[in-house]
């Protein structure tokens, strides 16, 4: 009973990989998606990799690699930064830096366009003395 129960819990089996490999397939960020979001089912990934044995689980490289690939092309300024850094300083933690930079600069800009709206929404337009008269040719 407890080797049934061992191969069934058994995290390392051809089986458990190939799901974790066809979860982060699956797993693509759209241009409107939750940035936030899309990084924690990414880091869920990696907590299954890891024990999993998948090298992208264990190494940096690998492992900012398989996150570069489910982003959008949009974000493709985000992977030029993290490329442009120095090898040694090119790990997941700087990659996820960035990628939370870029996420609250997107935010903000948003944010700025709404307060933009909004205030051009409650402007009463402005009426220049005179400005009918000419238009006829008076």
């Amino acid at each position: 009973m407890w080797e049934l129960l061992s191969d069934l819990n058994n995290l390392t089996t051809p089986d458990h990989r190939a799901t974790i490999n066809r979860k982060l397939l699956c797993l693509n960020l759209t241009d409107e998606g939750d940035m936030t979001e899309h990084l924690n089912s990414f880091m869920e990934l990696v907590a299954e990799a890891d024990p999993a044995g998948l090298p992208w689980g264990q190494n940096d490289r690998e492992k900012c690699n398989r996150f570069i690939d489910t982003l959008p092309h949009s974000l493709k300024c985000v992977r030029l930064e993290w490329r442009t850094l120095d090898k040694p300083d090119q790990t997941f933690l700087a990659f996820v830096r960035l990628y939370n930079e870029e996420n609250a600069e997107r935010k903000s800009s948003a944010q700025r366009s709404v307060d933009a709206m909004a205030m051009s929404a409650i402007r009463t337009p402005l009426k220049i003395k005179g400005a009918a008269k000419i238009a006829r040719g008076v």
